[in-house]
């Protein structure tokens, strides 16, 4: 049976909430997926995905940027909440790397097995925690900001990497795609950018349709994308024995 539990973590002041789930019958440590919301915050949507890892054999952990697990329920709150770590993204890699530190150290995850699979702003921040060398077995960002922070080094990532993109995203452009493609490959990282040419920034959520920051959620588009992190995951190193597909 999938059980849920909340993780309480800091990063210096501030109390963050994490929200795991796990399959009771597990009993030896299982590849886990540290999942990284969007602007909302760490919601319900977050939350089930979380639910749905554990459903396919992963454990699933929910982070919580904002601390408190604060949510953003209109545009203006949630580009305060997300401003502070846009500005400084020595912050925004503290606050994630306190979360990635609690999941390894929990006593049901593997911690040799561990993903990151980030939304939108938290498509920086996984992207973010694999430029900082984590050890991480695979990252994958959806629909996320695939720009580097300033503190950026040259040095090889081991990390095998995953963008699934909205081709007529209007926060990530082509250049921008194009710049993420050189540093990977500068990197020596083994990386793969799949395009959506339909799709718009936020394609992967239900919820999403804001025709002011077009912003819209892509049936099609999401299932193919879900179809591709399935994949991915399972080809770098996750068992799927016990796993269904998406």
């Amino acid at each position: 049976m999938i059980k849920t539990q909340e993780i309480p973590y800091q990063d210096d002041e501030t109390l963050c909430h994490g929200f795991m789930a796990y399959d009771d019958q597990w009993h030896t440590p299982r590849p886990a997926v540290l999942l990284a919301h969007d602007w909302h915050g760490r919601g319900l949507q977050i939350c089930n995905i979380a639910k749905y890892m554990a459903k396919l054999g992963f454990v699933g952990f929910a982070l919580d940027m904002y601390g408190q697990a604060q949510l953003g329920f209109d545009t203006a709150a949630r580009q305060a909440l997300i401003r502070p770590f846009k500005e400084d993204r020595r912050l925004l890699l503290k606050r994630i790397t306190s979360a990635f530190q609690t999941l390894q150290n929990l006593n049901l995850v593997n911690a040799h097995l561990i993903a990151a699979m980030g939304f939108c702003f938290g498509g920086m921040c996984v992207l973010d925690l694999a430029r900082s060398h984590a050890v991480l077995q695979s990252v994958i960002s959806i629909h996320g900001i695939l720009t580097p922070p300033p503190f950026n080094d040259s040095l090889t990532l081991n990390t095998k990497i995953l963008i699934l993109h909205g081709y007529q995203d209007c926060l990530v452009p082509p250049q921008q795609v194009r710049a993420f493609a050189k540093e990977m490959a500068d990197k020596k990282v083994d990386y793969q950018i799949q395009q959506f040419g339909l799709a718009k920034h936020g394609f992967s959520n239900p919820l999403v349709c804001d025709k002011a920051l077009d912003f819209y959620y892509d049936a099609g588009s999401s299932r193919r994308a879900w179809d591709a992190a399935y994949y991915f995951l399972v080809s770098n190193g996750f068992d799927s024995n016990n796993l269904s597909t998406f």
